[in-house]
């Protein structure tokens, strides 16, 4: 396997991984709908606690750091190679992928950061996200997070397929079924804060 060809399966890789642990993390999102607390706080300290989820969330974040310095680079051989009649697609698409990546590497760092220093009110984390998603401005842009996510991965769903090296039909199934997995994912994630402001308002 060449350098090349080694660079673009890692990325499929790196991304797969990736969306893995999105839908992990939607999925636990989810769990703070509930009306017991224990449930969300209970999961999120043994994700917490644990050697294991500890060990994983530093490979992942390898695996991103990974997946950004690759797909850069092979963005920028992309560009180089590619046709004049193609360059102007490509171009865009690029573009997208490292503005929507960008941007969600910001908000991830704010996200993390809010997360690790706000002040934990007495329902612990179940609280947190609660007292969070009340306010519209923060739901509105967790929203856009979200949307963001979307495009990302809908976007790169056909690119990450198509380094493994499937035929045609393979290739558009497997493409086919990514996408609608980040659809699904998203909408998942942008339940969470939409049903706990309503509750607030409501309630």
């Amino acid at each position: 396997m060449n350098l090349s060809k080694f660079q673009k399966v890692t990325c499929g890789i790196t991304t797969l991984v990736v969306l893995l642990f999105l839908i992990g993390h939607a999925i636990t999102s989810l769990c703070s709908l509930s009306s017991n607390p224990d449930l969300y706080n209970g999961i999120s300290e043994m994700m917490s606690n644990s050697v294991l989820f500890k060990l994983a969330h530093i490979v992942i974040a390898l695996f991103l750091i990974l997946h950004i310095v690759i797909t850069i680079i092979l963005s920028i051989k992309k560009n180089k190679s590619n046709k004049q009649s193609e360059h102007q697609y490509n171009k865009k698409n690029v573009v997208l992928m490292m503005v929507t990546g960008i941007l969600l590497l910001l908000f991830t760092v704010l996200h993390i950061y809010k997360f690790k220093t706000a002040a934990m009110p007495e329902d612990g984390l179940y609280g947190l996200v609660h007292q969070l998603f009340s306010i519209a401005p923060a739901v509105i842009m967790y929203i856009v997070f979200f949307i963001l996510i979307f495009i990302h991965l809908f976007s790169a769903g056909k690119s990450a397929i198509e380094t493994f090296g499937l035929n045609e039909k393979a290739a558009k199934s497997a493409t086919l079924v990514l996408r609608i997995i980040a659809i699904a994912t998203c909408i998942a994630y942008s339940l969470v804060p939409i049903i706990i402001f309503i509750g607030t308002k409501v309630g």
